[in-house]
């Protein structure tokens, strides 16, 4: 089983990447923000992306908004101030790897108000898919074995802002069970 150093595999790619060489495939400039991301950003969503929504609602669900459980842990709810907080802090670490700026699809958020930990899959603007090959993370490390762009990210309250404390994009492993022993318990999937 390989095993991989989420920070120090997280600032190499992060160095190695060429933010100045956007994805091959990145919207050129700004474009029509789709339902989900328009919540996440606060921002309206266009007419098109709405009716997109409304015929495409299976894959772009958003995660559904729980009660508070064991431990206070909930699902900050769409169009939060937290939920965007939590997605805007994990778009300024990813946006160099991907080669542009991203929009979430959520599959997993939990948070307690100072712990957080999300599984989402990253797109464009829009919901247009990000071919891999075309992100400067995977032009740099060709070799290394990604399993998509799926990105995980754990967060901490610091200061009353949310920062990234590590996050892996295409992790073949479930490289956050490392940090069980550090994050409350019921945050992390699989702690």
């Amino acid at each position: 089983m390989m095993r991989r150093v989420v920070i120090v595999g997280c600032v190499l790619a992060l160095s190695a990447c060429d933010r100045t060489r956007p994805s091959q495939d990145a919207p050129a400039g700004p474009s029509a923000l789709s339902v989900e991301a328009a919540i996440d950003t606060g921002q309206s969503p266009s007419p098109e992306a709405v009716s997109a929504t409304a015929s495409a609602s299976v894959d772009m669900a958003a995660t559904p908004v729980k009660s508070e459980g064991q431990d206070g842990i909930y699902t900050p709810p769409s169009g939060s101030p937290e939920r965007t907080a939590l997605m805007d802090a994990l778009r300024g670490q990813v946006e160099g790897e991907l080669g542009g700026r991203a929009e979430f699809v959520v599959k997993t958020l939990r948070s307690n108000g100072q712990w957080a930990f999300a599984e989402v899959e990253p797109q464009w603007p829009g919901g247009r898919r990000i071919n891999p090959a075309n992100t400067p993370l995977y032009r740099e490390e060709p070799d290394w074995p990604f399993d998509g762009l799926h990105t995980e990210a754990i967060y901490r309250k610091m200061n009353g802002r949310w920062q990234v404390l590590h996050h892996s994009i295409g992790a073949t492993d479930v490289w956050w069970v490392d940090h069980c022993h550090t994050v409350p318990r019921g945050i992390l999937t699989g702690c």
